[in-house]
């Protein structure tokens, strides 16, 4: 049984179990075991890497939206403040601008 062997997962080039490790175990299904385990390990922590990148992107594209709402709502007030007084001055006024009443 395999009590204190450390295995060390590398990236990109698989596991690397120690030789004392491969000496202590008993048979390939307790060695398979070990390596299992630490592959587990390193899909939580790249599953963990995605969810922060995830998490950071969703929180830009909050930002985004929200300023989009802020300059397009400043830019109908503008808009809107522009033509109604050029409406304003005009007599005959054409029936477009009867929003500005």
């Amino acid at each position: 049984m395999l009590v204190s062997a450390s295995m060390c997962l590398l990236p990109r080039s698989g596991t690397v179990p120690p030789p004392p490790m491969l000496e202590a175990a008993e048979d390939e299904s307790e060695l398979a075991g070990v390596i299992a385990h630490e592959m587990a390990h390193d899909a939580a922590r790249r599953a963990n890497k995605l969810m922060k990148r995830a998490t950071i992107a969703g929180i830009f594209y909050q930002a985004a939206q929200i300023t989009a709402m802020i300059l397009t709502a400043a830019l109908r007030a503008l808009v809107l403040t522009t033509h109604c007084s050029m409406a304003s001055t005009v007599s005959d006024r054409p029936s477009i601008w009867s929003f500005c009443e």
